[in-house]
């Protein structure tokens, strides 16, 4: 079983660094150079206004809030398959070597990834919540404990069945009570605490028979989640195979429809697949999201307006391929409509969207900047930059 997993995990870091090729590309990396920098001005700039004030009251909280959050990065990664369910059964006995295997190469990752995210909370417990070195310390290796404690839990969860109640309460609720413990000054309390639910996983994990029953179909649904939310987030870059989309109905936003026209049919097409599509739909709105909340936080007016740009161009471009969603289509080809058709009922969705964008970066533009003149010409150049890239769209066969 070990040789299995050390099989499959080559497998896996082989296939992930495949795909890494394409979404690390210049111009990805370009952004999250301009983004990274420009969260960094803005946590500095908090650091320094809130350095030589009275800590806020509501700074333990945050802490507690932003840890128990970076401990539920980095899921248990089993590799199980579809077909292990028949073919590995007569190994199920030896299961729980493999899990350990498997829980211990998450860990690395896991542990990594909070660590990371510790540092970067080091100035704000040095300088906002005024700890010394030693507190510090304490909060790192409460959060790494914690890590370990609920890659822990993920592996009971394989053995026994949880309610979402009792799991959020182990999940999240105890995280943040041992976070706020340490928030407060008494960091050793919070990691003698985390220590002891670890124990008493350990001691569970000692005294269970080795005939318990491994839920075979619920540990591999819950890989099958894992890899298909990370071949979603490969998607944006470049075409995956194993992306398996379904259309959702969401009648809630059937005000958004236009009404259906003979003349008009590819209209309704594109918009309708684009409310219920769960790739284009979904795509379009993080997009808007993280590009409008990146610009309310973001002070400094040429990096605002770099921002803008960068997330205008990408959500025309990742729109792009709506066009040709339903040319697979065989009932498409059989209307009396030509492809000119096609193309002007594409690009009037498309400039309906496309001003949507502009209108609602410009707002989170004046939002963070507080600038009227500068938001204005920033309305203007997503203008041009819109009008543009949908020209050259409208060119595109």
């Amino acid at each position: 079983m070990l040789k299995l997993y050390q099989v499959r995990q080559r497998a896996y870091l082989k296939q992930i660094f495949k795909y890494l090729r394409y979404v690390l590309n210049d111009f990805f990396v370009l952004s999250l150079l301009f983004a990274f920098g420009g969260l960094g001005l803005a946590y500095s700039n908090y650091l320094k206004a809130l350095k030589n004030q009275p800590t806020p009251s509501y700074a333990p909280y945050i802490m507690a809030v932003i840890l128990t959050l970076v401990i539920q990065f980095g899921q248990l990664k089993t590799l199980l398959k579809p077909a292990d369910a028949v073919f590995l059964l007569p190994k199920e006995g030896e299961i729980r070597r493999y899990l350990t295997r498997a829980k211990r190469a998450s860990l690395v990752t896991g542990v990594l990834f909070t660590i990371g995210c510790s540092l970067v909370l080091v100035p704000f417990l040095l300088f906002i919540l005024k700890f010394d070195r030693l507190q510090v310390t304490f909060i790192c290796l409460t959060a790494i404990v914690l890590k370990y404690f609920w890659l822990s839990l993920e592996e009971f969860t394989l053995y026994f069945e949880m309610s979402k109640g009792i799991k959020f309460l182990f999940c999240v609720v105890y995280p943040f009570i041992n976070f706020l413990i340490a928030a407060l000054g008494l960091g050793v309390y919070a990691l003698t605490f985390s220590l002891v639910g670890c124990l008493l996983i350990f001691i569970w994990r000692q005294s269970m028979g080795e005939k318990q029953i491994f839920l075979w179909q619920q540990a591999i649904g819950k890989e099958s989640s894992r890899m298909m939310n990370l071949y979603r987030f490969f998607n944006l870059f470049c075409d995956v195979p194993y992306v398996v989309t379904s259309a959702k109905r969401r009648k809630y936003l059937d005000f958004m429809l236009p009404k259906a026209h003979k003349k008009r049919p590819y209209y309704y097409l594109f918009a309708r697949g684009l409310v219920r599509s769960g790739s284009f739909g979904s795509l379009f709105f993080r997009l808007l999201v993280l590009g409008g909340l990146l610009l309310c936080f973001l002070e400094n007016r040429y990096l605002a307006l770099l921002i803008a740009l960068i997330f205008t161009y990408l959500i025309c471009f990742q729109m792009g391929p709506l066009k040709d969603k339903y040319n697979e289509i065989v009932f498409t080809h059989l209307y009396p409509l030509t492809q000119t058709d096609k193309t002007r009922d594409f690009a009037k969705l498309m400039r309906i969207l496309m001003l949507a964008v502009v209108l609602l970066f410009t707002i989170c533009y004046f939002a963070g900047t507080r600038d009227v003149k500068y938001s204005l010409v920033t309305g203007i150049l997503l203008l041009l930059e819109s009008y543009a890239l949908l020209k050259r769209q409208s060119k595109e066969k």
